[in-house]
């Protein structure tokens, strides 16, 4: 289940990228524009499902209670889960 969701949040940051790396050279594209919009939004969404299914995707996605939580857990790249 875990690599699910962290397939989801790659293919949607390779969009976003591919999109940024477009709209470097072609600023002014309205469709580049709407197609960055569609991909920022499904990265968003993506990187959301992962944090609130299998835990942090990046450090600012870390909630602290008593303890610094970062390190708890299998790392996002480890493998050994479904």
């Amino acid at each position: 289940m875990k690599r699910g969701y962290l397939h989801e949040v790659n293919m949607a940051g390779f969009m976003l990228y591919e999109a940024v790396l477009y709209l470097d050279t072609h600023p002014c594209d309205e469709e580049a524009m709407t197609y960055y919009r569609m991909a920022k939004e499904k990265y968003e969404e993506a990187a959301e499902a992962y944090v609130d299914n299998v835990g942090p995707l990046c450090m600012s996605d870390v909630t602290c209670g008593d303890t610094y939580a970062w390190i708890e857990g299998p790392w996002p790249w480890e493998g050994g889960c479904a």
